[in-house]
């Protein structure tokens, strides 16, 4: 079972940016909150067989731009959108969240993948301190057995 705590209200986030490593609940959340705030859920993953993996940042952020309707995008994909978004001034979310997991071991094979998330992670709040575009950690918490 999973909970999720550290949610504030995002009825007014039109879209909604979810980063975060390998298994920590990223589509959890986003299917929780397409659900409750009627939003459009996109999963960077659902685009893997789409584009060729340098080019899914810029496929991805051209489906988000073209969605009519409020989103929600997730996935080990979102760090590198933030990056060349930024970069090249064509995509940024109205918010993101940095998701946690509570009690949560790092697999061997997903070390790099964490550490280029955090280091995409660091660079977009590095350059958005200045800007209306907050974060907010949120921890999905799981308990064993449930």
């Amino acid at each position: 079972m999973r909970r999720i705590t550290n949610l504030p209200r995002l009825d007014w986030y039109p879209s909604i940016a979810i980063v975060g490593r390998v298994g920590v609940g990223k589509t959890f959340l986003a299917d929780e909150l397409a659900k409750k705030y009627k939003l459009k859920a996109v999963h960077t993953d659902d685009f893997i067989d789409k584009c060729d993996f340098k080019d899914a940042p810029q496929f991805v952020m051209s489906h988000c731009r073209q969605l009519l309707k409020p989103y929600v995008v997730e996935g080990v994909q979102v760090s590198r959108m933030l990056r060349t978004g930024l970069r090249d001034k064509i995509w940024q979310p109205d918010i993101v969240l940095f998701v946690e997991c509570t009690g949560m071991a790092l697999e061997v094979q997903h070390r790099s993948l964490a550490t280029l998330t955090q280091k995409a992670m660091t660079e977009w709040l590095e350059a958005n301190k200045l800007q209306e575009h907050p974060v907010i950690m949120v921890d999905v918490i799981t308990r064993q057995g449930h």
